[in-house]
């Protein structure tokens, strides 16, 4: 699906998000799925913040991400619902 948008599939390195004919990316895709969730919808302030900011700082949590969250053999949601 993302092929037509010039999107390499087999080189995707953050995530995607495909709205409506858009494409968004990294910070933009994130902050977008927030709005729509229940409890994260506030999060999409942070748009008004330069993107390549928010790009950046993306960047840093993906580099980070095991640091700072931990890394799990399995997903944690998985697990609760065994």
């Amino acid at each position: 699906m993302l092929n037509p948008y010039g999107f390499n599939t087999y080189k995707l390195t953050s995530i995607i998000l495909l709205d409506n004919g858009k494409v968004y990316n990294k910070s933009s895709a994130v902050l977008r799925i927030a709005k729509q969730l229940k409890f994260f919808w506030a999060l999409y302030f942070f748009i008004i913040i330069p993107k390549f900011i928010r790009d950046w700082l993306y960047d840093l949590v993906a580099k980070n991400r095991y640091n700072i969250g931990g890394k799990q053999e399995s997903c944690m949601l998985c697990h609760r619902l065994l």
